[in-house]
């Protein structure tokens, strides 16, 4: 069997998780996605971070993904870590019905072991705010986010995800980040572009 990437079952699967992380980044960026109800704007944002964990597990991106954290500056490592953190909350607690019902406490946290959100809250605890301001390309659009850390976090104080980083800067955020990363996995990232305007 050949060691050329893709092989014809991870060429099938990527061609899926592509085309379902294109139609949920739409979806997502539709001036109508804002307006629907919060159970089902979360279902969606769920899918993706879901679609992006999956594709994000394929050795060639995660050699991207490596890379990456060799040579990058202190805002984008924070992002990262940020958006990494919202990725674990979403699927190690699928225990709330939208964005603003998200709520995590050190106990919680912890309650299987001291993994990526222990660490970020930790890390972070206390931390004053920090603005972000980025260009949209595909919007072509400025995007301005607010991340607030928690105050409390040792205290075993509740934290509401809407506390650190508001459902929609949040989401159009790391979406961002995560098309970013995936665009650097495909031969004719234009292509992708192209249909995202469409």
């Amino acid at each position: 069997m050949s060691d050329l990437k893709p092989n014809p079952a991870e060429q099938a699967f990527l061609n899926l998780a592509y085309g379902r992380f294109i139609d949920l980044f739409k979806e997502i960026e539709s001036k109508t996605f804002w307006g629907e109800s919060p159970l089902h704007r979360f279902q969606r944002i769920k899918d993706i971070f879901a679609v992006y964990s999956e594709l994000i597990q394929y050795e060639p991106l995660q050699y991207i993904l490596d890379a990456k954290g060799k040579a990058r500056p202190v805002e984008q490592e924070l992002g990262e870590r940020l958006f990494s953190f919202v990725r674990h909350l979403l699927a190690h607690f699928p225990l709330f019905d939208s964005w603003d019902s998200v709520t995590i406490n050190q106990q919680l946290a912890t309650w299987e072991r001291k993994g990526q959100i222990h660490k970020f809250l930790t890390e972070f605890e206390g931390k004053p705010e920090i603005k972000y301001r980025f260009y949209d390309p595909t919007t072509k659009e400025m995007i301005y986010v607010t991340i607030n850390f928690p105050a409390d976090y040792s205290k075993d104080s509740p934290i509401l995800l809407n506390s650190i980083l508001t459902e929609r800067e949040g989401v159009r955020f790391s979406i961002r980040l995560m098309l970013g990363i995936l665009l650097h996995n495909v031969e004719h990232p234009e292509s992708i572009l192209a249909e995202l305007h469409s």
